[in-house]
């Protein structure tokens, strides 16, 4: 009943997530489910989206139920500080089938350019350009491609840019061009190789995550500062 109001506040994050730690099956499923329910509130708080990310990590289960629920909006939530983060969140954890969902969902031409120049939804995009596979690669690639040349001279376009060449080859900036790695084999690949695959950007326990006792002094109310 107060799930909400908890999660939400900056010392109320960090008992939520001891709450399911210790919770027995049912309390989980209780707790977790206020959680679901209330998914698109809390990613949008300072605190709460760190609640929802520790959701992710810990209760696999309820994954699918939560990246249904980002992938619905996830234009919207692409574009606000602490969504974002979820949806970068969701896009490395999802199914398959979900991330697939999202990247189609993300392959938006009348938003696309709102998103690829957006200070936080470009970092969504470089992340589904990252994990996306097949069609809906294909189908992000053709939204992204026209924009290109009025973005190159941008910060944000060029990181685009160079994430697009490293993924899918020089010849996918080109309409009609090859795109190489279209199934994401090599990514996988290069993830295993290299042992440096984005596995330190998981939210993970309370203390990976940033938070201790008091989330205001430098804890969850910060975002990822390295970036934004």
């Amino acid at each position: 009943r107060h799930c909400l109001l908890v999660a939400s506040h900056r010392h109320g994050c960090c008992v939520f997530q001891r709450c399911v730690d210790f919770a027995s099956e049912q309390q989980k499923y209780s707790i977790v489910m206020e959680v679901v329910n209330k998914t698109v509130d809390l990613v949008q708080d300072a605190f709460g989206n760190y609640v929802v990310q520790y959701v992710l990590d810990q209760a696999p289960e309820y994954r699918d139920a939560i990246v249904g629920i980002i992938a619905s909006s996830i234009v919207e939530l692409s574009r606000q500080k602490f969504s974002s983060n979820v949806v970068e969140k969701c896009l490395q954890l999802a199914s398959e089938h979900g991330q697939s969902l999202m990247v189609s969902q993300l392959a938006n031409k009348e938003h696309i350019l709102q998103l690829l120049q957006d200070p936080y939804a470009n970092y969504v995009i470089q992340r589904a350009l990252q994990v996306g596979k097949g069609q809906s690669l294909e189908a992000l690639l053709s939204c992204i491609r026209p924009h290109l040349p009025a973005l190159k001279n941008t910060s944000y376009g060029r990181k685009i840019q160079s994430r697009v060449i490293k993924r899918c080859g020089a010849g996918a900036l080109m309409e009609g061009g090859p795109i190489a790695d279209l199934d994401g084999t090599a990514s996988q690949a290069k993830g295993k190789k290299g042992g440096k695959h984005d596995a330190s950007g998981l939210a993970g326990p309370m203390g990976q995550l940033g938070l201790d006792s008091d989330p205001g002094n430098g804890g969850a109310g910060r975002g990822r500062t390295k970036r934004r």
